[in-house]
């Protein structure tokens, strides 16, 4: 599964609660942001299958 987020600068606080609350129901997920571009902000969050965790084959 995968989520992204995307948020201006007075959306932060709700991407972070969003974010949070989505960590805490899936504590392996792999989170990255990507770079700010015309003022928008982007968080990835994915989540694999426990018996196929990340960098694995």
């Amino acid at each position: 599964m995968k989520v992204k987020i995307t948020y201006t600068p007075e959306q932060e606080n709700a991407a972070q609660a969003t974010l949070n609350a989505l960590r805490a129901m899936f504590p392996a997920a792999r989170v990255h942001e990507s770079a700010k571009k015309a003022g928008v902000s982007a968080v990835f969050l994915t989540v694999t299958k426990p018996e196929k965790p990340h960098n694995t084959k």
